[in-house]
């Protein structure tokens, strides 16, 4: 089974804004998410898993490794992924790079704040 990886460059590079707002607006004409958080620590890092299930669309798990000392090492703070997991049997279907994934959501909601609802509108505002 060959699971495919979605890094920054090739997600960014494919990021349409009307499409994903058009997703959006599908994830919400579903019902409502069924969402979780998990926190784990080890003095002074923390890893955070934020899960979220819709029935008729999937799951999707976040994973976030925040590590306050890897700057000090020329890193980067916050690391992780996301898994995309099938709806219909929980297979999992792809790897995305974690960096990709807030991108689209700051713009987004300023669109909806700018805009208001239905999503689409905002999309083009």
């Amino acid at each position: 089974m060959s699971i495919p990886m979605i890094t920054f460059d090739a997600g960014e590079a494919l990021l349409d804004w009307i499409g994903f707002t058009e997703a959006l607006a599908r994830g919400h004409s579903l019902p409502k998410a069924e969402i979780g958080d998990t926190f784990l620590y080890r003095d002074p890092d923390t890893l955070l898993s934020r899960s979220a299930w819709i029935d008729g669309m999937g799951l999707a798990v976040k994973t976030a490794n925040i590590s306050p000392r890897t700057p000090d090492a020329g890193k980067p703070m916050i690391n992780g992924s996301v898994c995309l997991y099938s709806d219909l049997d929980g297979t999992l279907e792809a790897l995305v790079d974690f960096h990709l994934v807030p991108n689209g959501k700051p713009p987004a909601t300023a669109c909806w704040a700018r805009c208001g609802w239905p999503i689409l509108t905002a999309a083009r505002c």
